[in-house]
């Protein structure tokens, strides 16, 4: 659900896109075109772990969205994103503050402070702090993420899950798993409305939520819900086998 990168666990995946703007003048639409190609340079570059690579491309893309649409463009916060996951991507974390949060604000001021983007926004900054532990930073924005998207987005839409997957992974940092179990067990239930219960992906919420429910001595639920990984685990290899 994760991430800037795995190690911070921020629930952010690649800041490849933006959402459409106004009608960009020909000029501008020819530097979209090569901030379009810069962008996936950085993906090709990204997925090959060539993260160095990736920064200078992602830091090329982000000189050019500035000096096509100014400082407050969602493509320039696109590229602030990039330019932190390929930083991140090779352990160099003291840039990645002002990065997010300037990615933040941009977002707010060009798209509102309600957007889904805005939303992703305050999740990649609210990893960052539960990474380092500052978790009364965390969790504000973890919550406003949650309330934007569960106003703005279909109920079953999984980035809600993601969501309550946060706050409940930050509550069990802190040792309060009687928080954390309600806020997974929603989790789960919008993961299966919004795809088939059997999803490899939903491993991770199962997983934890059984682990919460062992912590407060719920042994039979937890059980109930081992063996629902397991029978996704066994059909996952199972598809994997016959390919």
């Amino acid at each position: 659900m994760t991430c800037l990168a795995s190690t911070l666990g921020m629930s952010l995946v690649l800041l490849l896109g933006s959402p459409a703007q106004a009608q960009d003048t020909p000029t501008q639409k020819r530097q979209k075109t090569a901030w379009e190609k810069l962008k996936v340079e950085f993906s090709t570059l990204y997925g090959q772990r060539r993260y160095a690579e990736a920064e200078r491309v992602a830091r090329n893309a982000l000189s050019l969205a500035e000096n096509t649409f100014g400082s407050n463009h969602p493509d320039v916060a696109a590229s602030l994103g990039n330019v932190a996951l390929a930083l991140e991507a090779q352990g160099e974390h003291a840039e990645l503050e002002p990065l997010l949060k300037r990615a933040l604000a941009v977002n707010e001021k060009a798209l509102g402070p309600t957007h889904p983007e805005v939303a992703k926004a305050l999740t990649n900054l609210a990893g960052l702090y539960s990474f380092r532990e500052e978790y009364a930073k965390a969790e504000p924005l973890y919550r406003r993420a949650l309330e934007i998207r569960e106003a703005s987005l279909e109920p079953d839409d999984i980035q809600i899950a993601s969501s309550l997957y946060d706050l409940a992974s930050l509550s069990r940092s802190q040792g309060k798993p009687a928080e954390a179990a309600p806020l997974l067990k929603r989790a789960v239930a919008v993961w299966e409305a919004a795809r088939k219960a059997d999803d490899p992906l939903m491993l991770f919420i199962l997983d934890a939520y059984a682990d919460v429910l062992k912590e407060l001595g719920d042994t039979r639920k937890a059980a109930a819900i081992d063996a629902q990984a397991d029978r996704i685990r066994q059909k996952r290899d199972r598809d994997l086998n016959t390919r």
